[in-house]
Protein backbone atom coordinates (compact mmCIF):
# COMPACT_ATOMS: atom_id res chain seq x y z
CA UNK A 1 0.00 0.00 0.00
CA UNK A 2 1.43 3.55 -1.04
CA UNK A 3 0.93 6.44 1.07
CA UNK A 4 -0.35 9.36 -1.03
CA UNK A 5 0.62 12.43 -0.93
CA UNK A 6 2.92 12.32 1.94
CA UNK A 7 6.50 13.36 1.56
CA UNK A 8 9.29 11.75 2.61
CA UNK A 9 10.14 14.89 4.59
CA UNK A 10 6.71 14.25 6.45
CA UNK A 11 7.14 10.96 6.22
CA UNK A 12 10.65 11.03 8.52
CA UNK A 13 9.90 14.56 10.07
CA UNK A 14 10.26 13.13 13.58
CA UNK A 15 13.25 11.18 13.28
CA UNK A 16 15.38 13.60 12.24
CA UNK A 17 14.11 15.93 15.48
CA UNK A 18 14.94 13.00 17.82
CA UNK A 19 18.50 12.47 15.77
CA UNK A 20 19.16 16.67 16.26
CA UNK A 21 18.45 16.47 20.19
CA UNK A 22 19.67 12.72 20.45
CA UNK A 23 23.32 14.82 19.43
CA UNK A 24 22.75 17.52 21.65
CA UNK A 25 22.54 15.49 24.99
CA UNK A 26 25.63 13.64 23.84
CA UNK A 27 27.92 16.96 23.10
CA UNK A 28 26.26 18.52 26.39
CA UNK A 29 27.72 15.02 28.18
CA UNK A 30 30.96 15.11 26.52
CA UNK A 31 31.47 18.83 27.46
CA UNK A 32 29.80 18.49 30.99
CA UNK A 33 32.72 15.58 31.72
CA UNK A 34 35.37 16.72 29.62
CA UNK A 35 35.71 13.59 27.76
CA UNK A 36 37.41 14.60 24.70
CA UNK A 37 39.23 17.58 25.71
CA UNK A 38 41.28 18.59 28.93
CA UNK A 39 40.37 18.01 32.33
CA UNK A 40 38.10 21.21 34.43
CA UNK A 41 40.84 23.32 36.36
CA UNK A 42 40.21 26.15 38.42
CA UNK A 43 43.19 28.69 38.64
CA UNK A 44 44.12 29.44 42.65
CA UNK A 45 47.11 31.56 43.40
CA UNK A 46 48.18 31.32 39.99
CA UNK A 47 48.44 27.50 40.36
CA UNK A 48 45.77 25.13 37.89
CA UNK A 49 43.85 22.98 40.30
CA UNK A 50 41.51 20.27 39.74
CA UNK A 51 38.05 21.10 41.11
CA UNK A 52 37.98 18.28 43.38
CA UNK A 53 41.80 19.24 44.93
CA UNK A 54 40.27 22.85 45.28
CA UNK A 55 39.46 22.86 49.09
CA UNK A 56 42.73 21.49 50.02
CA UNK A 57 44.73 23.89 47.94
CA UNK A 58 42.98 26.60 49.85
CA UNK A 59 43.19 24.91 53.16
CA UNK A 60 47.09 24.50 52.59
CA UNK A 61 47.75 28.33 51.30
CA UNK A 62 45.04 29.34 54.75
CA UNK A 63 47.62 27.69 56.92
CA UNK A 64 50.73 28.92 55.01
CA UNK A 65 49.55 32.66 55.27
CA UNK A 66 48.37 32.02 58.87
CA UNK A 67 51.81 30.36 59.36
CA UNK A 68 53.79 33.72 58.32
CA UNK A 69 51.23 35.84 60.32
CA UNK A 70 52.16 34.33 63.40
CA UNK A 71 55.74 34.15 62.83
CA UNK A 72 56.04 38.25 62.92
CA UNK A 73 53.68 39.13 59.57
CA UNK A 74 57.25 39.27 57.38
CA UNK A 75 56.21 38.95 53.80
CA UNK A 76 52.10 39.43 54.74
CA UNK A 77 50.61 42.05 52.68
CA UNK A 78 47.36 44.18 54.56
CA UNK A 79 46.03 46.16 52.54
CA UNK A 80 45.27 49.65 53.83
CA UNK A 81 41.71 50.45 54.45
CA UNK A 82 39.95 52.60 52.20
CA UNK A 83 39.26 56.21 53.66
CA UNK A 84 35.95 55.05 53.64
CA UNK A 85 34.40 58.81 55.05
CA UNK A 86 36.89 61.24 52.63
CA UNK A 87 34.58 59.14 49.65
CA UNK A 88 31.61 60.28 51.22
CA UNK A 89 31.80 63.54 51.83
CA UNK A 90 33.13 64.09 48.07
CA UNK A 91 30.03 62.10 47.30
CA UNK A 92 27.84 64.42 49.29
CA UNK A 93 29.59 67.42 47.90
CA UNK A 94 29.20 66.58 44.70
CA UNK A 95 26.12 67.01 42.43
CA UNK A 96 24.04 63.64 41.15
CA UNK A 97 23.63 65.66 38.23
CA UNK A 98 26.55 65.93 35.69
CA UNK A 99 26.93 69.52 34.53
CA UNK A 100 26.83 68.92 30.76
CA UNK A 101 23.47 67.74 31.77
CA UNK A 102 20.90 70.38 31.50
CA UNK A 103 17.44 71.16 33.37
CA UNK A 104 14.84 69.04 31.79
CA UNK A 105 11.83 70.71 33.92
CA UNK A 106 9.14 72.34 31.98
CA UNK A 107 8.65 74.70 35.47
CA UNK A 108 10.76 76.94 37.03
CA UNK A 109 12.98 75.22 40.01
CA UNK A 110 10.79 75.61 43.02
CA UNK A 111 11.92 78.28 45.72
CA UNK A 112 10.86 77.18 48.80
CA UNK A 113 7.33 79.46 49.33
CA UNK A 114 4.02 78.47 49.85
CA UNK A 115 2.14 78.27 46.45
CA UNK A 116 -0.63 81.63 46.27
CA UNK A 117 -2.32 81.34 43.24
CA UNK A 118 -1.85 85.05 40.94
CA UNK A 119 -5.56 84.90 39.95
CA UNK A 120 -8.99 83.87 41.81
CA UNK A 121 -10.36 80.79 40.43
CA UNK A 122 -13.28 81.32 37.93
CA UNK A 123 -16.44 79.99 38.95
CA UNK A 124 -18.57 78.94 35.78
Amino acid sequence: MKLKGISIFERHAEKAVLLIFALLAIGVFVMQFDLLGPTNAVEIAGKQVRPEQAAEEVRRRAQSIKGQMESGGEGVEIPAPAGIMDKLRAELGSSARPESVGSMALARPWSGEAFTPSTSPQTA
